[in-house]
């Protein structure tokens, strides 16, 4: 009878064993799986502000360029004879979003998944973008305001200077966050900027 009883009582103990080895093991594929795509979401994000921060100072430098271009008694004058419309706020609102959300939404997904110095770079790349944009549609002070209307939007050296200071900010800045994301993620380490190959010698 003692030998029946302690039959069963392995029995049950080895079902036990069983099921509380399967849980475990399936908990431990559970947060595998939890830790594989938490590391997808945090490539993307970082991945995607990496993007469109470098998006957004191509723009701010055609803005720049557009001031420069489009001013003046020249820019009038097509105007008014029709060769080119005039510039639409509402349009160059519009181009502005379509470059702005997308960096806002890689910027919230940093700060959704990201680790808290993921966080603090994005948010000082952040920094260093509208910084960038500001500069570069600042007015020209090179001109008083008559000869502006007349000749031109026209910057002072010191405005270039700050315009390229901040366009050098971000770089680095976009540089820091590569790097640290690079080494989150597990990668080699590597320099990010670097010349391709035969324009360097």
């Amino acid at each position: 009878m003692s030998q029946a009883i302690a039959i069963i009582v392995g029995a049950i103990l080895g079902a036990v064993l069983a099921v509380g080895g399967s849980i475990v093991v399936v908990e431990l594929q559970a947060r595998h799986r939890r830790h594989d795509q938490r590391d997808l979401a945090c490539r993307k994000a970082y991945s995607d502000l990496l993007a469109t921060s470098h998006n957004l100072l191509q723009y701010a430098q055609l803005m720049h360029l557009t001031m420069a271009i489009r001013s003046g008694l020249a820019e009038g004058w097509d105007v008014a004879s029709k060769t080119r419309k005039p510039i639409d706020p509402l349009e160059l609102w519009e181009s502005m979003r379509r470059e702005v959300d997308p960096l806002s939404t890689a910027w919230a997904e940093v700060w959704t998944v990201g680790s808290q110095e993921g966080i603090r770079l994005a948010n000082v790349l952040l920094d260093r973008c509208a910084a960038a944009v500001s500069t570069a549609t600042a007015r020209g002070e090179a001109r008083n305001p008559i000869i502006r209307v007349l000749a031109g939007e026209r910057w002072t050296p010191d405005q270039l200077e700050s315009w390229a200071e901040e366009q050098r900010a971000v770089a680095a800045a976009r540089r820091e966050l590569a790097l640290f994301a690079r080494s989150e993620m597990g990668s080699e380490v590597a320099e990010v900027f670097t010349a391709p190959t035969g324009l360097a010698e």
